[in-house]
């Protein structure tokens, strides 16, 4: 009976901790982002400047205003015209301010004035 009440307890741990583990962080405060999709070439596919306010998150502002917007869990799969291809031989490298992100797109906070680009980058490691 102690093993069952223990798995129990085990199991409502895990699902209530599931159910934050891939919440997007949200803004803070109200403003104006820019995002871009650039192709291989270098090329902005499309560019949009987006009002946004406290509590929103990248990923509802993306999914709102671009096409073709896939996710795979966390990782932005495709935007617009730009799609990991199965061979991962390009991947789509998220910038913020002209800086490589270092974390994915659920996690990266709206600010004020920030530009976020989704640029498809050759994988060196393919």
């Amino acid at each position: 009976m102690k093993k069952i009440v223990v798995v129990i307890m085990l199991l409502t741990i895990f699902l209530m901790s599931s159910c934050t583990l891939f919440k997007s962080k949200e803004a803070t405060e109200s403003g104006i982002v820019t995002i871009s999709v650039i192709d291989i070439n270098n090329q902005i596919v499309k560019e949009k400047e987006i009002s946004f306010n406290e509590g929103d998150t990248l990923v509802s502002l993306v999914q709102n205003n671009f096409d073709n917007v896939v996710m795979d869990g966390t990782m932005i799969m495709s935007i617009e015209t730009l799609t990991n291809p199965a061979d991962w031989s390009t991947f789509i490298c998220i910038k913020v301010n002209g800086e490589d992100s270092m974390v994915g797109i659920m996690d990266i906070v709206l600010k004020d004035g920030d530009h976020i680009s989704f640029v498809d980058t050759v994988n060196m490691y393919a």
